[in-house]
């Protein structure tokens, strides 16, 4: 299923209870007028930043090299070993090596490059004024196992002070359109159901979970249109995004899912939809009695808060004339804000300040392309792949970060990399032969130490270098650590160079 296919039929979905109209209204209606804006302000050279790349070397030692570009330093220029002016290269241009772009005086970025003794030494290079660092590095862990290095790399960046002012006004705009829509809607459905409909759960559930709803939706939604500006809107919804969204809908009250825990159709979600959201309404709204309201009236109350193309049809279930539908209407609007005129006025203007709002997230918004070799193989990855250092280990292993800085909404894009390098020549002094070389050896290899026993062992193994404690292992991950260094009858290890 397509991203926005799925997306959609999510949010149709949700319109029905009415939490998403205001998202749903300045979303559609917002995005026309950003765009405008956006194409206006592209022509006076307002447009996003240029695109952020780096290049980035872990070496053998822990030292590390870094070719950075972006649209300014944050003040760092003095912290690297050189820096020059560029006409910055496009992200998708990643393969295209920073030295390689020309020096350009009247560009729009900088190229800066240093080496450091270690990531901790690397320059905080993105940064927004008084909002600090927007990258976050944890140093590499290096785990020397004697017969192989492992090497971990995380790094986090962060949405930049603009982007996260940007998205607070742009939560704020949301916030006030859906408490507005939520006011105007309650008013509605007090003069369209019967005298004594108690529906004051329901609307206190628009008030509360309708509402954090929404906030968390809006940011998964401009985390997929940075994911969609980079695949050209093009990519597959991957299950894990999916279930992200059934997830949040889960937590306040919708259940989408399966019941084998997969992804639901388009067709199945299309199918569930009208009886779960029945069965919603039907729990937050009472009648005069006491008892949840039937089903036509629970019908009735969803075409109140969300009138589609076919609620015209009077003979429906539920169903309202287009005359009706308007007194109703004109009824709450003069009841609220004196006329329909006065209420239009009010909602324009809320609109256009969600719709603001949104263009300045999208203007903050730019293109990432981070680049990180590693040494050995490759062995686990949250990036592209684009060298998996060799099935024998000797690497350098490489991967590939492509996203937009609205992917980093809300709380960060966070970069990992894991890899293993062979040392060949201490497994033949001690070992006499090379038993952990390929990818499938070394995992096994670091499955088994991590066992508390094998561990132990191990331990004693480097300590003493030789591999006498070992041998009388025969069971549980010992045992398989012996069967997997020494065969399965413990006989090799201990060679000529090493005493037992």
């Amino acid at each position: 299923m397509r991203r926005r296919d799925f997306a959609l039929i999510v949010l149709a979905g949700m319109l029905g209870i009415g939490a998403l109209l205001t998202l749903g209204a300045f979303v559609a209606g917002g995005m026309i007028v950003a765009a405008a804006l956006e194409g206006i302000l592209d022509g006076l050279n307002f447009g996003p930043p240029p695109p952020t790349r780096a290049e980035t070397e872990l070496r053998v030692d822990g030292s590390v090299s870094r070719t950075v570009q972006q649209e300014d330093l944050a003040g760092t220029a003095a912290e690297w070993d050189g820096v020059r002016p560029v006409r910055a290269a496009p992200a998708e241009n990643w393969n295209m090596p920073l030295a390689t772009v020309p020096t350009d005086r009247d560009g729009d970025a900088w190229i800066a490059w240093g080496d450091f003794p270690s990531p901790a030494a690397i320059p905080d290079h993105l940064k927004d004024g008084a909002a600090g660092p927007t990258r976050l590095v944890r140093t590499p862990t290096v785990t020397d196992h004697g017969l192989v290095r492992e090497y971990r790399w995380r790094e986090t960046v962060l949405p930049s002070g603009d982007l996260a002012s940007a998205t607070a006004a742009l939560q704020s705009a949301r916030a006030a359109l859906l408490a507005e829509w939520i006011d105007y809607r309650a008013a509605v459905l007090a003069e369209g159901l019967p005298e004594g409909t108690n529906i004051e759960p329901l609307i206190q559930w628009l008030r509360t979970d309708g509402d954090a709803l929404t906030e968390k939706l809006l940011l998964r939604w401009l985390s997929l249109i940075g994911s969609w500006g980079q695949s050209g809107g093009q990519s597959d919804l991957s299950d894990a995004e999916a279930r992200r969204w059934l997830d949040l809908l889960r937590q306040h009250g919708l259940d989408l899912s399966n019941e084998d825990s997969s992804v639901p159709t388009k067709d199945e979600i299309e199918e569930r939809i009208g009886p779960i959201l029945e069965e919603f309404i039907r729990a937050r709204a009472f009648g005069a009695d006491g008892e949840p309201v039937d089903a036509e009236t629970a019908e009735r109350i969803r075409r109140l808060l969300v009138p589609s193309n076919v609620d015209s049809l009077a003979d429906a279930p539920g169903g309202l004339s287009d005359a009706e539908r308007t007194a109703i209407e004109t009824a709450a609007a003069v009841a609220l804000y004196g006329s329909t005129k006065a209420k239009d006025d009010r909602f324009a203007a809320l609109e256009a300040a969600a719709a603001i709002s949104l263009w300045a997230v999208i203007a903050s918004n730019n293109d990432f392309a981070l680049r990180h070799t590693m040494p050995g193989v490759l062995l686990e990855t949250n990036g592209l792949p684009l060298s998996d250092g060799g099935t024998d280990g000797s690497g350098p292993a490489e991967v590939l970060f492509r996203f937009q800085h609205l992917e980093t909404l809300p709380h960060g894009r966070e970069m990992f990399a894991r890899s293993a390098l062979v040392d060949e020549t201490f497994q033949q002094k001690l070992l006499g032969s090379v038993p952990v070389r390929t990818r499938e050896e070394i995992e096994t290899f670091f499955k088994l130490v991590a066992d508390p026993d094998a561990a132990a062992v191990w331990a004693e193994c480097l300590e003493r270098e030789s591999v006498e404690p070992l041998r009388g292992w025969t069971d549980g991950a010992a045992g398989q650590l012996r069967d997997l260094l020494l065969g399965g009858g413990g006989a090799a290890g201990d060679g000529a160079a090493v005493g037992g």
